[in-house]
Parts: structure tokens; C-alpha cells; sequence
């Protein structure tokens, strides 16, 4: 799992068919296939993603 460095925050791509990204507030979203995951979903809830496998960190472009 990614760092934090110098206050950015990982990224994430969806890799299975479709995820609900639920955020700070509740609302949810339903994400598909190769979109990135919204960066307000609930940290609980990304970890739960990257655990089963239906979410990848991805590099930062300015990398």
C-alpha cells in the first residue's frame, strides 16, 4: 500500500467489473472498470477494496 509523502494521497483504478465508493458524507457511486476510485471514499473502505483484489494503486503521473 502506498505512503503518504508530502500530503499527497494514493491513487486508485478499479479492477473489477463495478465498486460502490462510498465517501466522507455517504453518498455513493458506483465505479467501473479502468475509472479511478473518487479520492473522498472512505480509507476504511479502500482498504477493504485493495485487500479483495478489486482495486490497484496506480503511480502518479508527475512521478
Amino acid at each position: 500500500m502506498g505512503h503518504y509523502v508530502f500530503g499527497a494521497r494514493p491513487r486508485y483504478v478499479v479492477t473489477a467489473a463495478c465498486v460502490v465508493a462510498v465517501g466522507a458524507t455517504g453518498g455513493q457511486a458506483h465505479i467501473y472498470r479502468g475509472q479511478p476510485l473518487p479520492t473522498g471514499t472512505r480509507r476504511g473502505q479502500i482498504e477493504h477494496l485493495l485487500t479483495a483484489g478489486l482495486i490497484k494503486e496506480v503511480p502518479d503521473d508527475d512521478a
